[in-house]
């Protein structure tokens, strides 16, 4: 059976190139869609050391390795699976604070913002049956024009993910239209840490 190759990493992160529509192998079975699907791991290494000049903030130093896995499958009626899974950890003694409520015992440091952290990083499904159109629906990664408002915070060991549903679609001539609904922001600390602060106003009498 022919089989055309299956596309790089499905994320719809605008920064990167379009994808080119059609070129997604369709294939007859379950099992050859995840027989021919396309597995990752990667490894990054990194340290990191931040100078306070605070009298009473020490100076903070971190060593850490990133470790992702992931999969994504062949197409099987217009579907497609992918799941990734991320861990960050910390090489020899810590001294840094992770930030987000990670590490209080080291609040004398200053923040690197790369804790231990292992998670699902991604887990999402992309359905490609309309013309030009892809919608993934799941935990995913999304990257909007420069990332000042909306992105993944790459340059930290642990990304931000987002819990959503998406929609790119070039159905239009000359026309790139994407839509995405957020029900949640996996933030960069991983799971432990503490909830993001609300802002409250009070009402004087």
């Amino acid at each position: 059976m022919l089989q055309a190759p299956l596309p790089q990493h499905t994320n719809l992160q605008k920064k990167l190139p379009a994808p080119e529509f059609g070129t997604d192998y369709e294939y007859d079975s379950l099992q050859d869609a995840f027989k021919n699907g396309k597995a990752w791991l990667q490894f990054r290494l990194r340290h990191e050391r931040v100078n306070t000049g605070a009298p009473k903030l020490r100076n903070a130093y971190g060593t850490t390795l990133r470790s992702r896995l992931g999969f994504t499958s062949g197409y099987y009626h217009h579907i497609s699976g992918t799941a990734e899974f991320s861990n960050n950890t910390v090489i020899g003694k810590q001294k840094f604070n992770g930030g987000g409520g990670t590490s209080p015992s080291l609040s004398n440091y200053a923040i690197i913002a790369d804790p231990n952290v292992t998670e699902v990083l991604q887990a999402f499904g992309t359905f490609n049956a309309i013309p030009n159109t892809k919608v993934q629906i799941g935990r995913q990664l999304i990257n909007l024009d420069d990332q000042r408002f909306v992105g993944t915070v790459g340059f930290r060991q642990t990304e931000q993910s987002y819990d959503s549903g998406a929609i790119d679609t070039h159905f239009l001539p000359d026309t790139d239209i994407y839509y995405a609904y957020v029900w949640q922001v996996n933030r960069i600390w991983g799971p432990k840490a503490d909830p993001p602060k609300t802002l409250s106003v009070s009402k004087e009498r």
